[in-house]
């Protein structure tokens, strides 16, 4: 089944949530602002998920860099 992951990065926490094809929440979950803190949250599903989300401001570059998957770039209104 396809996963979906929505990443907001924040300067100090970042808010990870995964969904599955069917809108089902998978995973919920606040972390610290580091990469591998949000790597290592959804490690679990990375052969799952499909796309990512990545709501943020200026730190999306080192996010791109290391994603194997496709990302979209949204920013916060």
């Amino acid at each position: 089944m396809s996963h979906f992951a929505g990443v907001g990065v924040g300067r100090q926490v970042s808010s990870l949530c995964i969904v599955d094809e069917a809108g089902a929440v998978c995973l919920e979950r606040t972390v610290a602002f580091e990469i591998e803190e949000i790597a290592v949250s959804i490690r679990r599903f990375a052969d799952q998920v499909e796309g990512v989300a990545l709501e943020t401001g200026r730190s999306r570059r080192p996010c791109r860099a290391r994603s194997t998957r496709p990302i979209v770039a949204t920013r916060a209104a």
